[in-house]
């Protein structure tokens, strides 16, 4: 099981009172439910971040991908002149 840290954080009023009728209706204490929230946020942003390293990667792989296509039209142009 995880270990867990006791921490301090101040909330809006506004947000403490939507946190605190969440976790009642939900039968939650208030710590999972601010719990849950940053999970799922910083899931969020894990997932975005892993999104756009796969951006660059494609655009790293398209490019690759061109530089092939284009020397191997030269290549195959060079062959047709041989040939011709």
């Amino acid at each position: 099981m995880a270990v867990t840290v006791k921490t301090a954080v101040s909330l809006p009023e506004y947000l403490f009172e939507e946190v605190d009728t969440y976790a009642k209706t939900h039968h939650q204490s208030r710590s999972s439910v601010i719990r849950l929230a940053l999970e799922k946020l910083l899931n969020a942003y894990q997932d975005q971040k892993t999104l756009l390293k796969a951006k660059e990667i494609y655009a790293e792989l398209a490019q690759s991908d061109q530089k092939l296509a284009e020397d191997f039209l030269s290549i195959s142009s060079e062959t047709l002149e041989v040939d011709g």
